[in-house]
């Protein structure tokens, strides 16, 4: 199959997913957030964002993101998964990291407070 339509922005080589946590839960690795509270805010298809996740989990010889857990939820707009993480309702959120950067624009204490876990390639 090849692509006939990509969509890309800017010079960007694609959209980056980002793991991130409060900078006071004292997370440093992923091995930590083992049984933990995940919600993931992502545009349209959540697989690709999932699939990044699955594979750094597997790469680090842990379970996949089912199983290691303790719940994920899925949210329909992306501040919806900052923002419980900004306020330590939940432990970590996976989102695009264009979508990271435009809320810590729109309020930069969401960039003093959390911190990037993970990066995924574009």
């Amino acid at each position: 199959m090849v692509p006939v339509i990509i969509s890309q922005s800017g010079d960007s080589d694609g959209e980056h997913y980002i793991l991130l946590t409060h900078k006071n839960s004292n997370i440093e690795n992923i091995e930590q957030l083992y049984a933990k509270k995940l919600f993931v805010g992502a545009r349209g298809d959540k697989r690709v964002p999932l699939l990044w996740l699955d594979t750094m989990l597997l790469k680090n010889d842990l379970p996949t993101s089912s199983t290691f857990f303790h719940s994920t939820q899925y949210m329909p707009k992306t501040t919806q998964a900052i923002l419980p993480v900004f306020f330590q309702q939940a432990d970590a959120c996976l989102v695009p990291k264009t979508d990271f950067e435009t809320a810590v624009q729109l309020n930069p204490q969401l960039g003093i407070n959390l911190q990037i876990l993970a990066e995924s390639p574009g």
